[in-house]
């Protein structure tokens, strides 16, 4: 299994969980799910994009329907390089990415992968959630998608 964390500025919640988790397997506490399963850990893949705080990105705008309700300031979605990473993964126009393919992904070949986000302070109906693969909107401009156990949306 990877586990991918830090990929947009602002979404330190997967780096901390995975910080913990680690913690808690090398002091024993789940030896038999480390006995089970191999996992490898990025806890920050956006190093250069980490602290990218701006208090325009997401900004609410009920007229057009876009941004969000949140924190004042959060996190953009680019690296230093202007590359959202998260839409990187078949392009790999970014360093990032190109190593964790060669460097991690052909060496481990994991079965799944975990990539950890943030919603910077957007409001869901969910305490969790999560997305699915969007084929028709592949190249499409970078939206997000709310999705839980009934239902997705755009």
């Amino acid at each position: 299994m990877l586990v991918i964390n830090g990929i947009h500025a602002g979404e330190v919640e997967g780096k901390e969980a995975s910080l913990m988790l680690m913690r808690d397997l090398l002091d024993g506490t789940h030896a038999e799910l480390i006995s089970k399963l191999t996992l490898v850990i990025v806890p920050l893949f956006n190093p250069d994009g980490n602290d990218a705080i701006d208090p325009a990105n997401r900004k609410l705008d009920l007229p057009k329907l876009e941004g969000q309700i949140g924190p004042a300031k959060v996190g953009t979605r680019v690296n230093k390089s202007g590359i959202n990473l998260n839409r990187d993964y078949m392009r790999q126009a970014a360093s990032e990415m190109r190593l964790l393919q060669a460097r991690v992904v052909q060496v481990w070949e994991p079965e799944l992968t975990i990539d950890c986000h943030a919603t910077n302070g957007s409001v869901h109906r969910f305490a969790m959630t999560y997305d699915i693969p969007q084929p028709s909107r592949a190249g499409a401009p970078s939206r997000s998608s709310s999705c839980d156990a009934r239902s997705c949306r755009p």
